[in-house]
């Protein structure tokens, strides 16, 4: 089973301008940064990040986080309930703007638990 999860686990990278990375699997994680750079996750405990303008971190698996530099963020929030996992919200601020009436920092992960976002930088 471990090797099994070490093979679900995928790093994507990319730089430049347009440059987009996108992963999906159990923590896969996935970084872009030039202007218009988009990175996008979908697996359990995958990372998102950005650095450019203009750009979109995208993180929609359970347990998932997502950061950026200069421009939007988009995570998920997921509930446990009766043995089984249910999308509860898709939530999407720009650096400096709002979630839950906490303001959006540049270089911070972002992430739900139980349905309270929580950060760490």
């Amino acid at each position: 089973l471990k090797r099994l999860i070490e093979l679900q686990v995928e790093k994507v990278a990319t730089t430049g301008y347009e440059a987009h990375s996108a992963t999906t699997g159990y923590e896969a994680h996935s970084a872009t940064t030039g202007y218009r750079a988009h990175s996008a996750t979908t697996g359990d405990r995958a990372h998102s990040a950005t650095t450019g303008y203009h750009a979109i971190a995208c993180s929609l698996g359970i347990n998932s986080r997502a950061k950026a530099e200069k421009s939007w963020i988009v995570i998920s929030d997921w509930r446990y309930n009766d043995g089984q996992w249910n999308l509860n919200r898709v939530c999407t601020a720009p650096i400096g703007g709002e979630i839950d009436n906490i303001v959006i920092e540049p270089n911070t992960w972002y992430w739900f638990e139980d349905g309270v976002l929580k950060s760490e930088k």
